[in-house]
C-alpha cells in the first residue's frame, strides 16, 4: 500500500510540474508573445515596406520637409521626392524596422473632437507606408505628453488618440537630408584595378596586376607602393559629404567643376566600369550669387569644396581634409621600399655574393641552409636580410643607361625570394653610388640607390649566417 501511495504522489508531482512547465512557463513566453503581438499598431514586416513617405512641420509658420522613399526589387531604395536623389538604404532600413515594431500604448481620446490639443493637427511628424501587397498606412505624431516619456498619436484619418513611446516617435523625427547617401563615392575598393588622379601635382595614372601590385602606366615600368594606394583608395570610399549643394549651379560662375581641382577616375573589371569624383572651387569662393557674402562667412568657419560623383545627380560639399589626402604627387605614391615583398610570403631565399651562393628554407618558422647537412640558420641574420631588402630607397634613377655604368651587368650580389615555387622579388647590386649602392629589381625598369646601411649581411660567409650546432639526421 505505502508503494502504491508514494506512485500516486509521485505522479501528481509530474502531472503538476508539467502543469507548471506547460502553462506557466510556456504558455507564459506564449502569453507575453500574444501581449506583445496585440501593442502593436500593424501586423507586418519592414522587408514588405516598398514606399515610405515621411512629413515634418517646424511648428506655426515653420518649413514643411517632406521626403518620398522607394525600394526597388534589388531591395535598394533612392528618394524620389521633392526630387530624385541617391538614398542611403542603411538609414531607410533602419526606419522601415522601426516602423513595423511600433507599439501602441494607452489611449487618451477614443473619439478627439479636436486633435489640435495634441499637437496633431497639424501634427509634427506624418509618416506614410506602402507595403508590397499595395496596402497603404499612416500615423501621426504630435506633441509629448506632460511626463515627456510618450507621444500623442493618432492613425492617418483617425480620432482616437494614443500613447506611444517618445524615443519610438524620435525614430522617425528627420529630415530629407538624414536619408540621403553621404558617401563621396561608394565602389568596391577590391574591385579597383585601374587610378587616373590629377590634381595640382600633376597626373597619376596607375594599374593593378594579377599579383595586386600597382604599377605606374607609362613605358617604364615602375612599382607604386601598395599602402599608399590603399590609403587613396580608402580616403575616396570612406570620405563623407560635409553637405549638399541643391542651389542652382547656373547662379554661380565657378560652381560647373569644369576646371576641377581634384579629378578621380576609378576603373573596375574587364568592362572598364568607371567612377569619376570631381572636386571644385571652395566654397568660400563661389562667385556670382546675390548672397556670397553669407556663402563667404559660411566657408571661413570650415574649409570645404564643392564636388560631384559622376554616377549620381545631385552636388555637394566635401572637407578639406579629402583634398589633402588626394594631392598627392608620384613620389608620394611611388613605393618606398627598396624590394617590395610582404615578409610573411617569404619561405625561401637565395644568396649569391663573392663567398658563395646559399639556400634558405623556413620550415615550421625555423630558417635553415638547404643542403645535405641541414644546418640551422641564425634567425637575426636572415631577418637582417629580409630588414635589409625592406629599407627606404635613397634615390631613382628613371632613365638609366646601361646596366654596365651602375655594375648591374654582372652584379655582386643578387637575392631571390620565393613562396614555394614562385618568385617573389629578386634583386642585384652592383657598383657603389655616390650616396649608396645602385640596385635593379626585377620587374621594374628604374635603378634604385640603397643606401649603404646593413648591406654588410649580404655580403658574409657561410659560417655568418648559421647558428653553431647543426641539426642531427
Amino acid at each position: 500500500m505505502r508503494f502504491k501511495g508514494t506512485f500516486a504522489l509521485l505522479v501528481i508531482a509530474i502531472m503538476f510540474g508539467g502543469y507548471v512547465y506547460f502553462y506557466e512557463y510556456k504558455g507564459g513566453e506564449k502569453r507575453e508573445a500574444a501581449k506583445k503581438t496585440e501593442k502593436r499598431i500593424w501586423q507586418f514586416d519592414a522587408e514588405d515596406i516598398v514606399r515610405v513617405d515621411l512629413t515634418s512641420h517646424d511648428g506655426d509658420g515653420g518649413d514643411t520637409d517632406h521626403m518620398t522613399a522607394e525600394r526597388d526589387e534589388d531591395g535598394r531604395w533612392k528618394i524620389t521626392a521633392p526630387k530624385e536623389l541617391t538614398a542611403d538604404s542603411d538609414q531607410l532600413n533602419r526606419l522601415a524596422s522601426y516602423a513595423a515594431r511600433l507599439d501602441r500604448e494607452n489611449v487618451v481620446d477614443p473619439s478627439a473632437g479636436d486633435l489640435s490639443q495634441f499637437g496633431l493637427s497639424p501634427a509634427r511628424l506624418e509618416l506614410r507606408l506602402t507595403a508590397k501587397d499595395g496596402r497603404e498606412y499612416g500615423i501621426s505624431f504630435g506633441e509629448n505628453n506632460p511626463s515627456g516619456n510618450f507621444t500623442y498619436s493618432a492613425l492617418a484619418g483617425g480620432k482616437e488618440v494614443f500613447l506611444v513611446s517618445a524615443d519610438a516617435a524620435r525614430s522617425f523625427d528627420a529630415k530629407t537630408d538624414d536619408f540621403r547617401n553621404r558617401n563621396v563615392i561608394s565602389f568596391d575598393r577590391a574591385g579597383v584595378e585601374g587610378v587616373i588622379l590629377r590634381n595640382p601635382e600633376g597626373v597619376i595614372e596607375l594599374d593593378k596586376d594579377r599579383d595586386d601590385r600597382w604599377w605606374f602606366r607609362g613605358p617604364e615600368k615602375r612599382e607604386a607602393g601598395g599602402p599608399a594606394v590603399r590609403e587613396l583608395l580608402n580616403a575616396l570610399n570612406l570620405g563623407k559629404i560635409s553637405e549638399f549643394f541643391d542651389e542652382n549651379v547656373e547662379d554661380y560662375k565657378n560652381a560647373s567643376l569644369d576646371k576641377p581641382v581634384i579629378d578621380v577616375v576609378l576603373t573596375f573589371g574587364p568592362g572598364k566600369a568607371l567612377k569619376r569624383l570631381v572636386i571644385g572651387a571652395e566654397k568660400s569662393k563661389l562667385r556670382g550669387k546675390p548672397s556670397e557674402a553669407e556663402a563667404k562667412d559660411a566657408g571661413d568657419s570650415m574649409e570645404i569644396f564643392l564636388a560631384r560623383d559622376d554616377s549620381r545627380g545631385d552636388m555637394f560639399f566635401v572637407e578639406k581634409d579629402l583634398v589633402d589626402k588626394l594631392s598627392k604627387s608620384a613620389s608620394d605614391i611611388r613605393d618606398k621600399a627598396l624590394v617590395p615583398f610582404q615578409r610573411w610570403d617569404v619561405d625561401a631565399i637565395t644568396l649569391e655574393n663573392s663567398n658563395g651562393k646559399f639556400q634558405f628554407v623556413k620550415t615550421d618558422g625555423d630558417w635553415f641552409l638547404d643542403g645535405p647537412s641541414k644546418q640551422r640558420a641564425n634567425w637575426n641574420e636572415i631577418n637582417n636580410i629580409l630588414d635589409t631588402l625592406e629599407k627606404p630607397v635613397v634615390e631613382w634613377i628613371d632613365n638609366p643607361a646601361s646596366l654596365t655604368k651602375y655594375g648591374l651587368e654582372a652584379p655582386a650580389i643578387r637575392v631571390v625570394l620565393r613562396k614555394g615555387n614562385a618568385t617573389i622579388a629578386e634583386c642585384a647590386f652592383g657598383s657603389a653610388a655616390a650616396n649608396g649602392v645602385y640596385a635593379k629589381v626585377s620587374g621594374d625598369s628604374s635603378i634604385k640607390v640603397a643606401g649603404p646601411e646593413g648591406l654588410e649581411v649580404l655580403e658574409m660567409r657561410e659560417a655568418g649566417y648559421l647558428e653553431s650546432a647543426a641539426l642531427s639526421p
